[in-house]
């Protein structure tokens, strides 16, 4: 085989060996762009969560339902007194996965049968550090009529700021005293059996603690009231923290 043939073929692989490898490489890309979709659509589809409204969870009244909507390994029952101590109350406790608790307080003597209140609150709101949460899995909203007579929902973490669009102006009480951060809308009849409750960004202890020693915090400590538009309240980035439906 002379040169020039030597030639000529040494070429003829290299063109050989580039198709293959661009055509390797579009098939590659072709499976890519045909997965890609299905697993965004996977993706999305496993971080759905469940959504429940107290307001249909407030008319459960077995246990056995409880356990039909949630793990059987999430929730547990304790008691709990009330008026300094006189009045005994079942508790029901669901540690739901996303770092909320939701609670059920059963009338004395009546429990699964009459509820005083449903409540469902950040971990963090009562200085909870649980291991029993899990990935996030649920969530649990409220569903109120705002000022425009429609239905809206508010959830824990909502900003102060979308609780006013959804309730109007309100006012609520100074914090680290009696109803520490509630929300007082006077005239709202929806809203006389509904507790709400602003606090902090729930984030870390730590963070927590950062926030707190915050001047604008501080001025809102106290046996006092302070309105929605208050300067010091929307530096601080306060939050729903709280809810309940009380019976």
């Amino acid at each position: 085989m002379n040169k020039t043939n030597i030639l000529y073929l040494t070429l003829s692989l290299v063109l050989l060996m580039g198709c293959a490898n661009a055509k390797s490489e579009k098939q590659n890309k072709t499976q890519e762009e045909c997965s890609t979709p299905k697993r965004k659509q996977l993706e999305k589809k496993e971080r759905q969560q469940t959504v429940y409204y107290l307001n249909d969870l407030e008319k459960v009244r077995s246990l056995e339902k409880i356990k039909e909507l949630f793990p059987t390994d999430s929730i547990a029952e304790t008691v709990e007194f009330i008026e300094e101590g006189t009045i005994e109350l079942w508790v029901t406790h669901i540690y739901l996965s996303n770092k909320q608790t939701l609670n059920y307080y059963w009338q004395p003597g009546k429990k699964y049968q009459s509820l005083h209140k449903i409540c469902v609150y950040t971990s963090a709101y009562f200085g909870e550090e649980s291991t029993i949460h899990k990935n996030s899995k649920y969530d649990i909203k409220l569903s109120v009529d705002s000022p425009q007579k429609e239905k809206n929902d508010i959830y824990l973490g909502m900003s102060m700021e979308e609780l006013e669009k959804t309730i109007g102006t309100f006012e609520f009480c100074g914090f680290e005293w009696d109803g520490s951060g509630m929300v007082i809308r006077e005239g709202k009849k929806e809203l006389e059996h509904i507790t709400i409750s602003l606090g902090l960004p729930q984030t870390s202890t730590k963070e927590q603690e950062i926030w707190s020693n915050k001047p604008a915090y501080k001025r809102l400590i106290g046996d006092g009231q302070f309105k929605s538009s208050n300067k010091d309240a929307l530096k601080l980035n306060l939050q729903v923290i709280y809810m309940a439906i009380l019976k």
